[in-house]
């Protein structure tokens, strides 16, 4: 078996993810965060709380694959990095209340 090596030459480089392993990623990362956000805010939580909820999947997701192999995940990072403005943006304005 041959392992394909990165630009630099020194560790191989990480296997592909196949399409359905891509696909769950993605509504990991993406879907469910968006969703408990807007299910939270439907349910009339404040605007901080639902985005600091949205926000733990992506992040815990960042944290572990940076813990297992020192990369960060790309998607999940964007998405709780995008909440967590959203955070700041919140507790900026003053709109923390409910709807």
């Amino acid at each position: 078996m041959t392992t394909t090596r990165s630009a630099g030459g020194d560790a191989p480089a990480p296997p592909r993810p196949s399409g359905r392993r891509l696909l769950l990623r993605v509504a990991w990362d993406v879907l469910v965060p968006i969703a408990v956000y807007y299910g939270l805010r439907a349910a009339d939580v404040s605007v901080f709380v639902a985005l600091l909820a949205g926000a733990v999947l992506p992040a815990l997701t960042t944290a572990v694959r940076w813990l297992r192999t020192r990369s960060l995940e790309g998607i999940a990072g964007f998405i709780a990095g995008t909440m967590l403005l959203g955070v700041a943006a919140a507790l900026v304005s003053g709109s923390l209340g409910g709807s």
